[in-house]
């Protein structure tokens, strides 16, 4: 996701101007229609600041007048009738949604030593991937916590070619968010089994997606929360990112690296990937393409996640991809599995009952 910074006011409601001199008014993102549509078509709207890691952008004082979108979202904090019309249509049957709505009903063991706005404090369903290396873990790829006891990857992060299996699983592991005299907060597990898609070849780029279940349940925590999984295709106005550890072929450092990304077409990435045997089917629907200034697929499954304003139960994180592949090449985009097309064989596995 790019954008460009243009003022340093820190409010809502603050007066900035745009690089084409129109003057605008400071506003959460959510709530300016033409800085989403700029995004959609690949843009790079104005930043005033941040709230939290949601940006605040300089909105077009033309088109800053009450709008559904604003009304939507207005209601949706309350400040208006608790018309709900505006929330997303989501299948009640799913279990996703509402395993997702079970787990964030209930409070967060909270936790002294967490530091607001911290790297754990933003992503706490980030696990990490550890493959066995002599007397410790090589950590080389990232997933994301879905429940108490899975964590969601990609297939090609199961095994190394230099390590063997995989073997090791770490929840809330980000240690440089907390000072050296602060106990450890992670979580340590083995794998108790691997679920990889029926489908997946590792000569191939499809189905590349795989469950991980730990030895045993994890404990919620402000360090330690699962994400929720994608309930829609429609990712309009969506701010994706990525965390993870910032390379592949060396160990993990404490260092963990965030990534904003803009969505393109499926039909744009295949101009750039279409023709290899890897992908000689062409990028699917069951597969999303995305561009970032600073990433090129070297996060290995990696999870891209959005925050969903319209859940009717709270804004949480919410995975829409996984990294699979990429190019070396600042123009290429990222490939990631979509998510959203594998959520029923998800959450057979998770939650068959």
């Amino acid at each position: 996701m790019s954008f460009t910074i243009v003022t340093n006011y820190d409010k809502e409601g603050g007066l900035c101007s745009k690089r084409n001199g129109e003057k605008g008014i400071c506003t959460h993102f959510t709530k300016c229609e033409p800085a989403i549509e700029e995004v959609r078509k690949n843009g790079r709207p104005e930043i005033c600041s941040f709230s939290g890691k949601y940006p605040i952008v300089c909105c077009p004082t033309s088109h800053h007048s009450p709008s559904t979108y604003n009304s939507n979202w207005e209601q949706k904090n309350g400040e208006h009738d608790k018309d709900k019309s505006y929330y997303l249509s989501l299948d009640r049957r799913s279990k996703s949604h509402n395993k997702c709505r079970e787990y964030y009903s209930k409070p967060f063991k909270q936790d002294e030593y967490l530091q607001k706005g911290s790297a754990i404090d933003n992503y706490p369903h980030i696990a990490l991937l550890g493959f066995p290396n002599k007397n410790k873990a090589a950590w080389l790829c990232t997933g994301a916590l879905i429940s108490e006891k899975y964590v969601l990857t990609t297939a090609h992060c199961i095994h190394s070619r230099l390590y063997g299996d995989l073997k090791y699983i770490r929840l809330g592991g980000f240690e440089s968010s907390i000072s050296y005299n602060d106990p450890p907060q992670h979580q340590d597990f083995t794998v108790k089994n691997i679920h990889i898609h029926h489908r997946y070849k590792p000569s191939s780029g499809y189905y590349d997606i795989a469950l991980i279940e730990l030895n045993r349940p994890a404990t919620f925590t402000e360090y330690v929360k699962p994400a929720c999984l994608a309930v829609t295709e429609d990712l309009y106005g969506a701010l994706p990112e990525l965390t993870g550890i910032g390379h592949k072929e060396e160990e993990f450092d404490n260092n963990f690296v965030t990534y904003y990304y803009t969505f393109v077409s499926n039909e744009y990435c295949n101009k750039i990937y279409g023709g290899p045997n890897f992908i000689k089917e062409g990028i699917k629907s069951s597969q999303l393409c995305a561009t970032s200034e600073n990433s090129h697929g070297i996060e290995a499954g990696g999870p891209l996640q959005i925050t969903n304003f319209f859940y009717e139960f709270g804004n949480f994180p919410e995975i829409v991809g996984l990294s699979s592949f990429g190019k070396p090449d600042e123009k290429a985009p990222d490939v990631f599995t979509r998510v959203y097309s594998y959520v029923p064989w998800i959450e057979n596995i998770v939650w068959p009952h």
